[in-house]
This record gives C-alpha cells, sequence and structure tokens, in this order.
C-alpha cells in the first residue's frame, strides 16, 4: 500500500511538473546575422514580448546568438546600428530557434493623389512587408505625402484608402538601403446600393452584406474589406457600399441569423457613378 501511495505521488509530482514546465514555455533562442556578409552581428539588443508578461531583454554574443529565459507564444525583436528593426514569431514554424538576417534600413515615400487631377489628397497609406510583423500605416495629410522609415529589405504590399475614393493595392520589392518613390494614384469610387428582402418581400432588418471581387483581381480580399458604406441592412432593409472599384465586377451577398440570399453578381461600374435598386432575396 505504501508503494502504490508513494507511485500516485510520484505520478501526481510529475503531472503537475509537467503543467508547470508546459506554462513556462521554454528558451528563446536564435542568432542574429548580415543578410549581405552572412556573418554574425554582434551586440544587437533582443527583446522578447509575450502578452501580459514583462518584456525581456538582451544581447548577442561574439557568435551572434542569444537566449532568452523562456516564451510560449510572443514576439522577438532585433534592434542593431546600421540595420533594419526586425521582427519574428516565437515560436518558429520550423526549428527550434529563431534566424535573423538583418539588411541596411530602407524608405518608402510617396505622394497619394486623385488619379484624374494628381492632386494631393488626404486618406490613409499601409504597407506589409513580409513577414508580417513590419506592418505599419500612416495617414497621408495634404498633399497627399507619405513616408515609411526603417524598414527591411523583402517583397511588400502597399494599400491605400481615402473617402470617395476606390481602394489602391500593389505590390512592391524594398532593396535594402535604398528609398524607394512611389505615386499611389486612386481612382474615383463605384457604389452599390440596394435592398435586402426575406422570402416574403418583407424588409430583411439588420442583414448583412458582403461584397468580393474575383481570385484573379489582385489583393482581392484587401480591396473588399476595404469597401466602405452601409453593408448592415437598415429598418427598411437598404444598403449601400461605397469604396468600390470601378470597371471591375462584383459579387453581393446577404446573410441574417443563419440564412444566406443568393449571390448576385453586378457587372462593372464606373468610377464616380453608383448602381442602384439591387435585390438581394433571402433564401
Amino acid at each position: 500500500m505504501k508503494r502504490a501511495g508513494t507511485a500516485a505521488l510520484i505520478g501526481t509530482a510529475a503531472a503537475l511538473g509537467a503543467v508547470i514546465l508546459a506554462q513556462e514555455g521554454r528558451k528563446v533562442t536564435g542568432v542574429v546575422e548580415s543578410a549581405r556578409t552572412r556573418q554574425p552581428v554582434v551586440n544587437a539588443e533582443v527583446r522578447y514580448e509575450e502578452p501580459g508578461l514583462e518584456t525581456q531583454t538582451t544581447r548577442t554574443d561574439s557568435k551572434g546568438r542569444f537566449e532568452i529565459l523562456n516564451g510560449t507564444q510572443g514576439i522577438a525583436t532585433v534592434i542593431a546600428a546600421g540595420y533594419a528593426t526586425s521582427k519574428r514569431g516565437w515560436p518558429p514554424r520550423e526549428g527550434r530557434e529563431l534566424r535573423f538576417a538583418l539588411t541596411a534600413p530602407s524608405t518608402v515615400m510617396g505622394r497619394l493623389v486623385d488619379a484624374g487631377t494628381l492632386r494631393g489628397i488626404e486618406g490613409r497609406v499601409t504597407l506589409l512587408v513580409r513577414p508580417r510583423f513590419h506592418h505599419v500605416s500612416v495617414s497621408a495629410r495634404a498633399p497627399g505625402v507619405f513616408r515609411f522609415d526603417d524598414l527591411p529589405a523583402g517583397p511588400a504590399v502597399i494599400y491605400a484608402h481615402a473617402s470617395g475614393f476606390a481602394p489602391y493595392f500593389g505590390e512592391l520589392t524594398v532593396d535594402g538601403g535604398k528609398v524607394h518613390e512611389r505615386q499611389l494614384g486612386l481612382l474615383l469610387e463605384a457604389v452599390a446600393s440596394g435592398k435586402v428582402l426575406n422570402s416574403d418581400d418583407s424588409a430583411a432588418v439588420g442583414a448583412n452584406v458582403h461584397v468580393g471581387y474575383d481570385s484573379s483581381l489582385a489583393g482581392a480580399d484587401t480591396l473588399a474589406g476595404l469597401a466602405q458604406g452601409h453593408v448592415k441592412t437598415d429598418s427598411e432593409g437598404a444598403f449601400r457600399i461605397g469604396g468600390l472599384v470601378p470597371d471591375v465586377p462584383i459579387a453581393l451577398q446577404a446573410e441574417l441569423d443563419g440564412r444566406r440570399s443568393a449571390i448576385v453578381r453586378v457587372t462593372a461600374i464606373e468610377p464616380g457613378m453608383e448602381q442602384s435598386e439591387i435585390v438581394l432575396r433571402m433564401q
């Protein structure tokens, strides 16, 4: 009996220890090097942040290596003189440590303009440089000037939107240590409006109306997400969606209480024009 009791106690202690280790996570380790020379970056500052926990900080050694006591799911940031700030998520998708290949800092700057008149317009410009953590957004004030600094090299997407205009989506490659200038021309928005009806022709109040583009359109999901307007029907079942890309077909569908309407496809709408009297009928 004593042996059984001891074994049970040992088993309970082992299980408790496993739970504690799972909560504590494991060491966050990695190496930092120059993308150009493949040589270690010495004395780089490494910060590890995790929601609800105090930020842990260390520096790389003579081999560019670093070690943080423990982590479960957070973000490691590397800051080093002469290099762009770089971030990685922990734990990594593959392998047991993080690898940072630092590049010289780059800049992307330019103007947000009306494509028809080339006048600067106020709006919001967002730049996403892979990996996804390099995600920054600025408001382009008149005359529409925007600027992003301290960017790492790599493929990137840039998108922008402004009131009364269709959103912009584009791709570019950021070269290390370079200044890239871009002029983003926004077209006047297209607008789609109409009503959502129940099967008995009564107004479908509070229905969500979704808009989508064909997947062949670059940035289709992003552009659909930037569409502006009343995407939830009002007391009369009416909706109005602005910020649509002109001259591009769209698909509309309503959803309410688990029910959906048939998909209605709308042909291309010209810039600055509105396609009205669209009817979505709940099934």
